[in-house]
């Protein structure tokens, strides 16, 4: 059974959306390579909607499929250096994986 999405502040509502499989399998399995990026948005969307997080500074670094380019998009409260300073724990992360 699909559930509807509801209008929120802004625009679609995500908190009851349903997990997709791909979704399902990457968290039971730990696994960020079985994500498809639209499922991790969606996760995102549904924790934030659901009031699970309340991000304050948002980094989004995408490359298209069969590009090389690489797109950056910030939503933040805070400064530059913040946001560095996010995007070199995630690069940390990666590497201890």
């Amino acid at each position: 059974m699909t559930k509807r999405i509801t209008r929120g502040r802004g625009g679609p509502h995500y908190a009851h959306y349903p997990p997709s499989l791909a979704e399902r399998r990457a968290e039971a399995a730990s696994d960020w390579t079985l994500w498809e990026p639209r499922d991790a948005l969606l996760s995102l969307l549904r924790q934030i909607d659901a009031g699970e997080l309340d991000p304050r500074n948002l980094l989004l670094i995408w490359q298209a499929r069969g590009g090389d380019a690489l797109h950056v998009t910030v939503a933040a409260e805070s400064n530059e250096l913040v946001v560095a300073g996010m995007l070199t724990t995630a690069i940390y992360a990666l590497q201890v994986r």
